[in-house]
């Protein structure tokens, strides 16, 4: 009935010893905030310089002359 079998064994080992985050602060939240959302976040601000270098790179610094006929 109250029989304790490898299942129930195991169980009980692991909740008697609960893994503790020995992690420092910082490297807690590179871990579970950075490195996930990183991308994302710089995904934003990446794409606008990539598009102002885009627009800078087709300007023209030279004045162009228009003729009307």
């Amino acid at each position: 009935m109250n029989e304790l079998n490898q299942a129930q064994l195991d169980q009980t080992r692991f909740e008697q010893n609960l893994p503790m985050d020995t992690r420092k602060p910082f490297r807690q939240f590179v871990d579970d905030k950075l490195i996930p959302y990183g991308g994302a976040l710089a995904a934003v601000p990446l794409g606008i310089a990539g598009g102002v270098a885009n627009i800078a790179s087709k300007a023209s610094l030279t004045p162009r002359n228009y003729q009307l006929d």
